[in-house]
């Protein structure tokens, strides 16, 4: 299988890694003007983990050249934060030739306006977009190649758009995607379960001091999430749950998804920050 992973943070190259570890020709791109650590992995082109996942993986093709990247390539992940998944889309786009599918990570309603941008500017290009739940891993990488891998989760949600492609895209991803990948019915009830769409804002904002100091080397999970933030999530959680049940989808709670993602039964959201996420 042929992918291409957008993005060379943490987990652009745990994904790059483990996918050339499960048998993946695999080709890393970040975009030129935020190249973050593709310079010094291109020397090189390894990637080293330890953790959960041990070994060096070899790097097919590694490159900062928009049109080089996304050539050929099957399979292209957005592994962004979900404020880059629109522009990075757009520069892409003119590089897209039907037939490939593009899945943004910690998609957060991502295929619902790249869908849209695809109908306005591609016209005659049948590409799948695909939303999955969040990254397969916490992770953090050390430095340019070399990636800890603290948790790999059990299983994540996918779905697409057309609504009807999620059972064909599982298919193709599941053979060597590192998780367990359960379909959902559209993308709205996906997005309506993904954590990070009301966890990260609320660390950040509750955070902001903290996180702009030049003297701190902040931990987001660790440090960010007291009890007191703790208690804001959850009730935060109820809202969406509310909001849910007025449009007839299921939302589970922050504690019920970390416990589908992982496999382990939590007691509290302080309770998973310090069983799962001490080095995050």
């Amino acid at each position: 299988m042929k992918t291409t992973i957008i993005g060379c943070g943490h987990g652009g190259q745990a994904l790059a890694a483990h996918l050339t570890m499960n048998g993946c020709d695999v080709t890393l791109y970040a975009d030129e003007s935020h190249p973050g650590a593709i310079c010094e992995i291109k020397k090189t082109r390894q990637i080293k983990c330890y953790g959960k996942l041990n070994g060096v993986a070899e790097i097919k093709n590694v490159t900062t050249n928009t049109k080089e990247a996304v050539a050929g390539a099957e399979v292209i992940f957005l592994v962004l934060p979900t404020n880059a998944h629109e522009t990075q889309f757009e520069k892409i786009l003119p590089y897209l030739s039907s037939g490939q599918i593009v899945v943004a990570l910690a998609a957060n309603f991502t295929s619902l306006y790249l869908s849209q941008k695809l109908r306005r500017k591609a016209i005659g290009k049948e590409i799948i977009i695909a939303d999955i739940s969040s990254l397969p891993y916490a992770c953090r990488a050390e430095e340019p190649g070399l990636v800890n891998i603290i948790e790999i989760k059990d299983s994540m949600g996918i779905a697409t758009i057309p609504a009807g492609d999620a059972e064909e895209v599982k298919g193709v991803l599941q053979p060597f995607f590192p998780t367990k990948l359960v379909e959902y019915k559209n993308v709205i009830e996906l997005g309506m379960n993904i954590t990070s769409g009301i966890s990260h804002p609320t660390v950040a904002v509750l955070n902001a001091g903290r996180i702009n100091s030049k003297n701190s080397d902040f931990y987001f999970y660790k440090e960010g999430i007291s009890s007191e933030i703790a208690q804001v999530i959850e009730q935060l959680y109820r809202d969406r749950q509310y909001i849910g049940s007025l449009y007839d989808v299921s939302v589970s709670s922050y504690l019920e998804l970390m416990s589908k993602f992982y496999g382990i039964k939590y007691n509290s959201i302080l309770d998973f920050v310090s069983s799962i996420l001490v080095k995050v």
